[in-house]
């Protein structure tokens, strides 16, 4: 194994591997910061193990986001996908059936972005 190996051999073998996948390296960058991908989501289009992948990455000075980050990313994403569709009269219902965001979701979004929730009581 690669352990075995002396600390140089490893180092080659490592270097190696780099080359081999710097043809993917592009394809892995626009996964991660366009579609907003995880490391084990680009292993599972590329077959690129994720160490490697998130190696890659920090070889090109991507800045890697945690996991909060890249939430708070998609919300403002799918935030801007369903704004044109507000009004004063919009349901969360409405929402979640047009765009298949869960209804908890759709709320936490509004909320992170300064709505008012109402109620609307059956008699309307």
């Amino acid at each position: 194994m690669i352990k075995d190996l002396p600390r140089y051999d490893r180092w080659v073998n490592w270097n190696y591997k780099a080359n081999k996948y710097r043809d993917k390296s592009e394809q892995i960058i626009s996964l991660y910061l366009d579609k907003l991908m995880s490391f084990t989501e680009i292993e599972g289009i590329t077959g690129i193990k994720w160490w490697h992948v998130r190696n890659i990455l920090k070889s090109n000075k991507v800045p890697l986001r945690n996991k909060s980050e890249t939430w708070k990313v998609k919300r403002d994403k799918n935030f801007e996908e369903f704004r044109h569709s507000l009004n004063e009269n919009t349901t969360i219902g409405e929402l979640h059936r047009k765009y298949g965001f869960s209804k908890q979701y759709i709320k936490k979004i509004l909320v992170e972005k300064g709505f008012e929730i109402t109620h609307k009581s059956k008699s309307e």
